[in-house]
């Protein structure tokens, strides 16, 4: 029976996983913008569901799903830009003003609900980040996404 559970549990964490072609180091942007590539955290948890990312006034520009990431293209005039997740797109959020030519890596990381159940039982007791999204050092998240896969996003540029 907990071999059955497990199978179950694998095959659906599986199915969640985002889908594409697999990581590449992202081409120079466009002169006068900076590349934001946004990455989402496997984990585990809420992997079932994508996670919708706004920059600035925008509804939407990508959604990924767990072991997924994006790249989009921010204009880099000086102005401040703000990425955004959660309920409206309001709740969590990193502001950001871009250099142009620059590349820029926001990791999102999903926490684990108090309590919640992993497949060996009770999880330990996990305390959801205030805040999912973090700038990530280049040298870090390029060794953390080395086999994600790549998600288009809504909106590539943002002016």
């Amino acid at each position: 029976m907990k071999t059955l559970m497990l199978t179950i549990l694998s095959v659906f964490l599986v199915a969640c996983a985002a889908r594409g072609p697999a990581y590449q180091t992202p081409s120079a942007p466009a002169i006068g913008f900076a590349n934001i590539l946004i990455y989402r955290f496997a984990n585990g948890y809420g992997g079932a569901y994508p996670v919708d990312i706004a920059i600035n006034a925008s509804e939407k520009v990508a959604s990924i799903n767990e072991q997924g990431y994006t790249v989009v293209q921010l204009r880099a005039d000086g102005r401040e830009h703000v990425i955004r997740s959660g309920p409206n797109n309001s709740i969590m959020k990193v502001t950001l003003t871009p250099t142009s030519g620059e590349t820029y890596y926001i990791k999102y990381v999903a926490g684990a609900p108090i309590g919640s159940l992993s497949a060996g039982g009770l999880a330990s007791i996990v305390k959801k980040p205030k805040n999912p999204l973090a700038i990530m050092p280049p040298e870090v998240a390029s060794k953390e996404i080395i086999e994600y896969k790549f998600q288009p996003a809504l909106q590539p540029r943002i002016e």
